[in-house]
């Protein structure tokens, strides 16, 4: 009885299943992936060592450093982009569409490619942008382009763009609920006081929707620093980032070398992260 009861009181066992799910899946491959890191490649096959030839290799090969400057660089963009488009969307279904009904109803409009497989709407870039594409088609028709263009697929421009169009919504969903959290009387009392429209949005709009703003940084920045799929599908082998360049190694049995670029990845993320954090303190915004 007594066991019992000391067991119903002990509240934190109701964490021993996420506890166990982590240390599982991200713990212990984490530890097992960095210390293989600082194993040899043989030229054939690797073996246990302890050796930082693998991380001295990422700063001595060039295409390694533009391939991690390449990865930085897109996700960069994809957040800024997704920022520029995503903010006006949260602002105008909060904002502007005043019944709380057809915001949501909007919302959810807006959250209809989340209702495909990722992969297929990666490849419907494809016949949409390929050179035989229906963008190129409709350049062609209205002669703009004397020719198809390679521009639109396998490209860096072409990655950019498919990153951007898949990773948008993770922006503007959370910058979405931060804006729908701002009560009305608090941009009320600001136009009361004698406020306008540009300092309403600078003083109360804008401040109070940093949490979604780094939140939906975040969520892009994890994501698109490790993405590798749409780099190879839509950059064909030509937009080259640390996603692919990890992949690229492992048929080739240089598994210590793929370890350590991905321990330098998650170390370059996780500064990242903590500069986000730096600039946007999101406990201190909650």
């Amino acid at each position: 009885m007594g066991t019992t009861k000391w067991f119903e009181t002990r509240t934190d066992w109701w964490g021993l299943p996420v506890f166990l799910f982590f240390l599982i899946f991200l713990v212990i491959p984490l530890a097992w992936f960095t210390i293989m890191s600082f194993w040899q490649f043989t030229g054939v096959t690797y073996k246990p060592a302890f050796t930082f030839e693998n991380f001295i290799e990422i700063f001595a090969t060039a295409g390694y450093l533009m391939a991690y400057g390449k990865t930085i660089m897109f996700s960069l963009i994809t957040i800024a982009v997704a920022l520029l488009l995503g903010f006006p969307i949260a602002f105008f279904l909060t904002k502007v569409v005043k019944t709380f009904r057809y915001q949501m109803a909007l919302f959810l409009v807006i959250l209809t490619p989340f209702w495909t497989s990722y992969l297929i709407r990666t490849i419907a870039w494809i016949p949409t942008f390929g050179q035989q594409g229906i963008l190129n088609n409709v350049l062609l028709g209205l002669h703009i382009f004397k020719e198809p263009s390679s521009a639109f697929l396998y490209s860096d421009l072409s990655t950019v763009i498919a990153l951007i169009q898949l990773y948008s919504l993770f922006m503007a969903g959370p910058i979405f609920f931060s804006l729908a959290s701002i009560r009305p009387e608090t941009v009320e009392a600001a136009q009361d006081l004698g406020a306008n429209k540009f300092q309403v949005f600078k003083e109360i709009i804008l401040p109070l929707s940093l949490p979604g703003i780094a939140i939906g940084s975040i969520f892009i920045f994890t994501i698109t620093m490790g993405e590798f799929a749409t780099v190879a599908i839509i950059g064909g082998g030509k937009a080259a980032t640390v996603g692919t360049l990890i992949k690229g190694l492992l048929p080739y049995n240089q598994v210590p070398q793929a370890a350590a670029n991905s321990v330098f990845l998650i170390v370059i993320s996780a500064f990242g992260l903590y500069l986000m954090n730096r600039i946007i303190n999101i406990r201190k915004e909650l």
